[in-house]
């Protein structure tokens, strides 16, 4: 969505993710989201859920290519774990 060229209401959402990796190092990984119109609430948590999964994934993608795949597959995990809290 361009906001130059579409006036309308819009949210946008910046989320940065810090990972503590093995041995202290950190890795980090920033997203911007913008969503049509206002959503409040649940409202707004349930247009996020798309862009926090491809958030999840960009994480564990990142991790893979620049610190292994252990500790892709150690963030894979704890996102399936919070998967299995959330979802029904």
């Amino acid at each position: 969505m361009n906001e130059e060229s579409d006036p309308g209401p819009f949210t946008r959402v910046i989320i940065q993710r810090n990972v503590q990796v093995r041995g202290g190092a950190t890795y980090g990984v920033e997203a911007a989201f913008t969503l049509p119109g206002t959503p409040y609430g649940p409202d707004l948590l349930q247009a996020l859920d798309p862009a926090v999964r491809r958030l999840d994934q960009a994480t564990v993608d990142g991790l893979a290519d620049h610190v292994g795949t252990d500790e892709a597959f150690r963030v894979a995990d704890l996102v399936a774990d919070a998967e299995a809290r959330w979802r029904p």
